[in-house]
């Protein structure tokens, strides 16, 4: 093996540069590429499996707040661990009562939903008031949505 090798110096050369070069690769390869074929969220989302938000949460959410006289329309939407509900409020509302329709959104979850879910509220309107959007947001460590205050 010995006298194998050293007659084919530049073979054996070859090889163990082309060894190192590819090890070397694949290191610059998992420093470059971080999040292959892992979820976007990590573990992070698991347990949320056993705390689902069914349709019928949402369907009683997007009922209940279109309830209120001054509310044109209702959105809702789930992003991993964040609920997002858009609240389009008609023209003539407050925004005392646009922050009263929003605070209503956390009625349709229960704790479990809401110490496992962030909650962002929007508050929205077609017309031109200064006082909109607003956006609320209640972490789930929190007890109830923190609202925009330079509105």
């Amino acid at each position: 093996m010995i006298k194998w090798m050293k007659n084919h110096k530049w073979t054996v050369t070859i090889i163990i540069i082309f060894l190192i070069m590819m090890f070397v690769l694949s290191k610059v390869y998992d420093l470059v590429v971080v999040n292959r074929g892992k979820p976007v969220y990590g573990d992070r989302i698991e347990n949320i499996k056993s705390i689902e938000i069914t349709k019928t949460n949402v369907n009683n959410l997007k009922a209940g707040i279109k309830e209120s006289p001054k509310v044109k329309d209702v959105a809702y939407s789930l992003a991993g661990k964040v609920i997002t509900v858009r609240i389009t409020m008609l023209d003539d509302a407050s925004l005392e009562e646009a922050k009263t329709a929003g605070n209503k959104v956390l009625e349709y979850f229960d704790k479990e939903q809401q110490s496992n879910y962030g909650i962002q509220v929007f508050l929205l309107k077609d017309g031109d008031d200064l006082k909109f959007p607003v956006v609320g947001y209640k972490h789930y460590t929190n007890a109830k949505i923190s609202w925009t205050k330079d509105r």
